[in-house]
C-alpha cells in the first residue's frame, strides 16, 4: 500500500485548516500523510563545525564548538 510521506520539517508547516478551502484542501494532505525522519551527519564533524562558525562570521557559542 502507497503512503504519502514527507519530511517532519514540512509536515509540521502543514495547517491544520479552518474554514477556508485551500487551507482545508491542506489539513488533508496533512492527515493522509506521515512525517519522515532525515536525519543528517557528517564524516568530519570538526571539519563541518569550521565551515559554519567562517559561514557565521564566528557566530557560534562556545558550547557549540
Amino acid at each position: 500500500k502507497a503512503m504519502l510521506v514527507t519530511t517532519e520539517k514540512d509536515w509540521a508547516r502543514l495547517t491544520d485548516g479552518d474554514d477556508d478551502e485551500e487551507d482545508s484542501a491542506v489539513a488533508e494532505l496533512k492527515k493522509r500523510s506521515r512525517p519522515f525522519p532525515i536525519v543528517l551527519t557528517f564524516e568530519d564533524e570538526d571539519a563541518a563545525k569550521a565551515l559554519l562558525k567562517d559561514a557565521l562570521g564566528g557566530a557560534c557559542p562556545d558550547d557549540a564548538g
